[in-house]
């Protein structure tokens, strides 16, 4: 019975921990781009989004986009600009779009609903370049992601739990002298006899 108790338990517990997980990690997605926001989007475009990659597949790592359009002169001056000195082609049809989270944000170029002319080499080293521009730099564990440390702490949580369970059971099981007993021994004939014998 008690082992059903604790599996139900446990059970519940582990359900508690996945369900608080997706939460939390929006929370956490949206604390860190607002506080590390030039880091996270240097990293985004050095390693998790490449050419050839849908409008969908990139703005899954964004809170927002939009497309630019003639209304943006300044934004789109900024990106010709930015192919130019990079020897970039531009074609007559592509389009771009701006990509934004609370601490910042990027304009990217589509040819055909697909990223083009990315170079992730030029942003692969994210913290270097957050260095240059004097940006605020998360500490090495926060760069692993929400994942590894929830893993870590829900890991604590369990094995916690499960040491005041085994405590709170080692408890239950110990005999403990009440007062019926401390009677029934100061009643016992054994006793009596024994102490006159003694006398």
């Amino acid at each position: 019975m008690m082992f059903y108790q604790y599996s139900l338990r446990m059970l519940i517990l582990a359900i508690t921990i996945v369900a608080a997980y997706f939460p939390l990690a929006r929370i956490y997605h949206s604390w860190f781009t607002k506080t590390y926001g030039p880091y996270y989007v240097a990293s985004v475009l050095g390693s998790k989004i490449h050419d050839g990659d849908s409008v969908a597949d990139v703005a899954r790592h964004f809170d927002s986009h939009r497309l630019l359009n003639n209304n943006d002169s300044r934004q789109m001056k900024n990106v010709t600009e930015f192919c130019s000195r990079n020897n970039l082609r531009i074609e007559e049809h592509d389009v771009f779009y701006t990509f934004s989270i609370v601490g910042g944000g990027v304009d990217l170029m589509f040819r055909d609903g697909k990223l083009v002319n990315l170079q992730n080499n030029l942003y692969s080293d994210a913290l270097k370049l957050s260095q240059m521009g004097n940006y605020p730099l998360p500490n090495p564990m926060l760069s692993f992601g929400f994942l590894p440390l929830y893993l870590i702490v829900a890991v604590c949580i369990v094995v916690l739990y499960s040491w005041l369970y085994r405590q709170d059971q080692s408890d239950r099981r110990r005999p403990v002298a009440d007062e019926t007993t401390f009677i029934q021994l100061q009643n016992n004939p054994m006793d009596r006899s024994g102490g006159s014998a003694a006398s």
